[in-house]
């Protein structure tokens, strides 16, 4: 992170003698990439791992693949702006990352879905240059920084063995590398007043949950069983929309 805020500062310096402190807000729409919930370690046994290493009725390894859904995307930036390159720190929140995925346990008809609720925050310092004079500027972005994200209990329902069949395990959060890369268009307003819209990825890091009790609710019996951590990870893709003044 260091070496990146160093590296950014430079190129800032690098389009200009002096550059101007701005604020920028703004938000977006993005959707999750697929994504598999694993066993951080298939092998464990104390405490035992939820899927394990094996194949399921699927002849895929053990696992729930789905994706996250989608969310909107609010950010809150702060930055240096020279004629062309900017530097900017962002805090940026998705409340709705909620999991929907299904697994392929062995001896268990499919379907058998996966739901959780989730959310990230973050904090990216974020790198953009524009090209070109005119009104209309094509961009491209870069940055990194850290993302929190957190989940709920995962709930597991399995119709074919009975309506209320469930096995639920803990959720959790986890602080993860994060990264982002952009594209798009800054539109002047004014000499202080900008729109930019892009075209945004990130990778948010991974997705924990932590050891502990899972709970199982079958037709003839409930119990609970402690399990090992289960990993994911959380990339998306949207559009962001920002409103930028120049202090």
């Amino acid at each position: 992170m260091k070496r990146l805020i160093f590296l950014a500062l430079l190129f800032v310096s690098a389009h200009a003698v002096a550059a101007s402190p701005y604020i920028s807000l703004g938000g977006g729409f993005l959707r999750s990439n697929t994504t598999t919930l694993r066993d951080r370690d298939c092998s464990s046994t104390q405490p035992p791992a939820l899927f394990g290493c094996g194949t399921g009725n699927d002849w895929r390894p053990l696992a729930a693949r789905g994706d996250f859904g989608d969310t909107p995307l609010f950010r809150v930036a702060a930055g240096l702006q020279s004629s062309r390159a900017r530097i900017e720190l962002e805090l940026a929140t998705r409340p709705s990352l909620d999991l929907d995925a299904n697994a392929n346990f062995t001896g268990v008809a499919s379907p058998q879905p996966v739901r959780a609720s989730g959310s990230s925050r973050s904090a990216l310092v974020i790198v953009t240059r524009e090209f070109g004079a005119a009104r209309v500027r094509p961009l491209i972005a870069v940055g990194a920084g850290v993302a929190r994200n957190e989940t709920s209990s995962i709930r597991f329902t399995f119709p074919s063995v009975a309506s209320d069949a469930t096995t639920t395990i803990r959720g959790g959060a986890e602080n993860s590398f994060a990264w982002t890369a952009s594209t798009g268009a800054t539109i002047a307003l004014s000499s202080s007043l900008n729109v930019d819209v892009s075209f945004r990825y990130e990778d948010l890091g991974a997705v924990h949950t932590d050891a502990g009790a899972a709970t199982i609710v079958r037709p003839t019996r409930t119990l609970t069983l402690d399990i090992a951590g289960t990993e994911a990870r959380l990339r998306t893709g949207g559009i962001a929309i920002g409103l930028r003044w120049r202090i």
